[in-house]
């Protein structure tokens, strides 16, 4: 009996180093070239990335990058258990998947300023956004620290996040955890919500600030307003990734560890990096940025070959 409940855990670990294995570095893969498109876009011209919704993109996939990573990695390399290594590991997951958070959070704040209280953003601003959001996650991670959750992986079995020894702080780590995740995931549905309400308001006044007069009324709000509603796919992703994340975590915290739900868990977390992918290649914004580079490229390949055949 003993055998076959270590074969059955044995068989449970391999299902989890395969798909950890998959997803994570197609979500990193997904994430690279997100960020290679849009670094592209600026080396063209810097003022094709200075729509809001490029920016964000850029930040959910440098987000998404660094929480495959930290997820990728524990199951890519064996740690030795007990050691500082494996212990920064925990540290670095828990520091990743609460930045996650936060970055969600802070993108759909974005979104809610932009249309709902047609505030303009800014590089500056965002920039202290990113810097806020960053110094709100180390105090998270800090808590976590000193509650035990990084320590005593022998006891654990492996790198991740949790306190074995003293069962209270372990249970408000998972509930702490969760909350987190269900804020995140309620936020980002509220925002949406909110936002899609105050399209026409917001497609209004951005006709009266940014409409040339030359340019048809109606096709413009239409090609804006699908614009504003895509970038709502983006904070929306969290209703994927997030609740299987959120479930486990609550119930661990209530004292219901089930080992059944890690393998969803692995899968819904690593398709962060795709879904982040879709929602950027159906998105107006790259393919109308796209279009101008493609303008400017020709424009400046036209100047040289003339300037070519003058000398």
């Amino acid at each position: 009996m003993h055998d076959a409940d270590n074969k059955d855990v044995s068989d449970m670990n391999d299902k989890r180093h395969l798909l950890s294995r998959i997803v994570y570095p197609i979500g990193m893969a997904m994430s690279c070239i997100i960020l290679l498109i849009i670094c592209i876009l600026a080396l063209i011209d810097k003022k094709l990335i200075n729509r809001m919704t490029l920016r964000l993109i850029s930040a959910i996939a440098i987000t998404n990058f660094i929480e495959h990573w930290a997820e990728y990695f524990p199951y890519r390399q064996l740690y030795v258990l007990g050691s500082t290594t494996c212990e920064v590991v925990v540290g670095f997951r828990t520091f990743a998947r609460t930045f996650y958070c936060f970055t969600q959070l802070a993108i759909s704040y974005h979104l809610f300023r932009r249309v709902v209280q047609l505030k303009e953003s800014s590089w500056r601003y965002e920039l202290i956004t990113w810097g806020v959001i960053t110094a709100a996650t180390i105090p998270f991670v800090i808590l976590y620290y000193f509650i035990g959750v990084f320590g005593d992986t022998e006891l654990k079995g492996k790198c991740i996040p949790g306190n074995p020894v003293n069962e209270t702080n372990n249970r408000f780590f998972h509930i702490i955890a969760s909350l987190l995740n269900f804020t995140t995931i309620v936020v980002c549905i509220f925002v949406t919500i909110i936002g899609h309400r105050s399209l026409n308001h917001w497609i209004d006044h951005y006709a009266q600030t940014n409409l040339d007069s030359g340019l048809d009324q109606e096709k413009f709000k239409n090609e804006k307003t699908k614009l504003a509603q895509r970038s709502f796919l983006y904070p929306l992703t969290t209703c994927i990734v997030l609740p299987i994340e959120t479930i486990y975590y609550f119930l661990t915290g209530c004292g219901l560890e089930i080992d059944d739900l890690v393998n969803p868990m692995i899968v819904t977390s690593g398709l962060s990096g795709t879904l982040t992918a879709i929602i950027f290649f159906i998105d107006p914004a790259l393919w109308h940025s796209a279009s101008l580079a493609k303008e400017r490229v020709k424009n400046w390949w036209e100047i040289k070959g003339n300037t070519n055949i003058d000398e």
